[in-house]
């Protein structure tokens, strides 16, 4: 009974560590993810503690198998992020378990053989993988589970059918591995006929899993390309209005602290499209585009609304901060416009929202009236052709 609460205190403590990897937010996610390892930890310590004698491959597949089941069953996890998490525990358990076999054996100087049914390595070797799993979880935990997620995220069917195949193939092979030890060194049997007949089929299903792999990923490229270049506005490479609106949403249903909105319109852009051509205001457009996107920082966008119009949308920064910013961006705008539009004000009105005011969230809609009021008002109190205009925030 010590043994049995030891190990499951031990890799209790692993679950919790590998929830915050996960980023699971939702409290109902968390609770079942929890309930699913502690299920898992339970069964699998009883199962190895009155069933030790079966065959360790089969013991593997068993344990592997049952970790899948039980975490999409009780968890509602995807078979491909079980199976990464599964093997990261491995590597790192296989690493703990070398350690924890180097300590007992050269430091207290007892032998191989006896180590499993050692008290003192039953109950140091958690301990010392606790350690390991912690030093992993500190160092590189959240970039192995972050490129996981990213993976996934990107190619989900492709992954999830991936994943299952390789599973599948794994379980062949150490399935035939198996048999083939038990054909080659306990009957002594010439091996060569079904070394080759093993060889034959495991290729062949190989062959098969990265063809059809290597078609899926294609297909998925197209249909990442073709959704990409219909969120990206083809001028500019900045946010189609569709995609950008979209996208917007979905920040003020998770954040709407410190989040703001910038309503951008080019002043003067009718007057170079009349004066020097459309090629010229297309160049005004993407010069004043690429100036502000130079602002911005990764979790912050720019989208283009219209001709003329542009959305920003700010995170983490006070309305004097983004005055500034854009204050300072109409600044290097004319310090840097070409020579063919030296005699024109290359500029924009802005207006300025908050998405909270006074502890009270707005809506996507009173959130682009207020900001296209603010920048309407400013255009028509200064003269965009004789000065440079100034932003009015709320």
């Amino acid at each position: 009974m010590p043994l049995l609460l030891n190990n499951i205190a031990i890799f209790f403590a692993v679950s919790f560590l590998n929830l915050n990897l996960n980023n699971l937010m939702e409290k109902k996610s968390r609770y079942r993810y929890i309930a699913g390892s502690f299920l898992y930890y339970i069964i699998s310590f009883f199962y190895l503690f009155y069933m030790h004698k079966i065959n360790s491959t089969l013991n593997i597949m068993i344990a592997i198998s049952a970790y899948l089941v039980i975490m999409y069953f009780i968890a509602g996890r995807n078979l491909f992020l079980s199976l990464y998490e599964y093997v990261y525990i491995m590597v790192i358990s296989l690493f703990a378990q070398m350690i924890a076999l180097t300590i007992y054996i050269n430091v207290f100087g007892n032998t191989l053989e006896e180590f499993s049914s050692s008290i003192l390595a039953n109950l140091g070797y958690p301990f010392v993988l606790f350690i390991c799993y912690l030093l992993a979880y500190k160092l590189f935990g959240k970039r192995v589970f972050g490129f996981r997620d990213f993976i996934f995220t990107r190619y989900r069917k492709i992954i999830s059918f991936t994943g299952i195949y390789v599973f599948l193939l794994a379980l062949w092979l150490i399935w035939t591995a198996d048999i083939w030890t038990s054909i080659v060194i306990i009957n002594g049997k010439n091996s060569l006929t079904y070394t080759i007949f093993i060889s034959i089929i495991t290729i062949f299903f190989t062959i098969i899993g990265i063809y059809l792999v290597h078609s899926l990923v294609s297909i998925r490229r197209e249909s990442i390309l073709i959704e990409e270049s219909a969120a990206t506005d083809a001028l500019t490479g900045v946010l189609t209005r569709k995609y950008g609106l979209e996208y917007l949403k979905g920040r003020l249903k998770k954040n709407t602290e410190k989040l703001l909105v910038c309503f951008a319109d080019i002043n003067n852009l009718k007057l170079i499209n009349d004066s020097l051509g459309h090629t010229l205001g297309d160049v005004m457009i993407c010069q004043i585009a690429s100036e502000l996107k130079s602002v911005l920082n990764e979790s912050e966008k720019i989208i283009r609304m219209g001709g003329d119009e542009f959305l920003l949308i700010f995170e983490d920064r006070s309305l004097q901060e983004t005055d500034i910013l854009m204050q300072q961006i109409l600044i290097n705008l004319e310090q840097k416009k070409p020579e063919i539009l030296d005699k024109y004000n290359v500029s924009f009105s802005y207006g300025i929202a908050e998405a909270k005011v006074n502890g009270n969230n707005r809506s996507i809609e009173e959130l682009l009236k207020w900001a296209d009021k603010k920048m309407y008002e400013n255009k028509m109190n200064r003269s965009s052709r004789k000065k440079m205009i100034t932003g009015e925030i709320e």
